[in-house]
C-alpha cells in the first residue's frame, strides 16, 4: 500500500514539473516574439529588454505582444505597457 502512495506521489510530481516546463517554454516563446517584433522597429534598450524578460505572467505577455505588433515605435510601445 505504501508503495502505491509513493508511486502516485512521484507520478504527480513529474506531471506537475512537465506542466511547469511547458508554461516556462510558452513564456520564453512570447518574450522572444515580442523582442523580434520590437527589433523590427528599432534596437531594444537594455532597460526595456530587462523589463520584458522579467515578465512571467503569460497573459501580460500576450497583451505585450499585441501592443508590440500595433506599435509604430519603441517609445509608443513603452507608453502602452506603462498603463497596462
Amino acid at each position: 500500500m505504501e508503495y502505491m502512495k509513493w508511486d502516485a506521489m512521484i507520478y504527480y510530481e513529474r506531471r506537475d514539473a512537465k506542466n511547469e516546463g511547458k508554461i516556462e517554454g510558452k513564456i520564453e516563446g512570447k518574450i522572444e516574439d515580442i523582442l523580434e517584433v520590437l527589433n523590427e522597429l528599432d534596437p531594444v534598450s537594455e532597460e526595456l529588454l530587462s523589463r520584458i524578460r522579467q515578465e512571467k505572467d503569460i497573459d501580460r505577455l500576450k497583451k505585450m505582444l499585441k501592443l508590440a505588433i500595433a506599435a509604430d515605435s519603441i517609445s509608443a510601445f513603452e507608453q502602452q505597457i506603462d498603463v497596462m
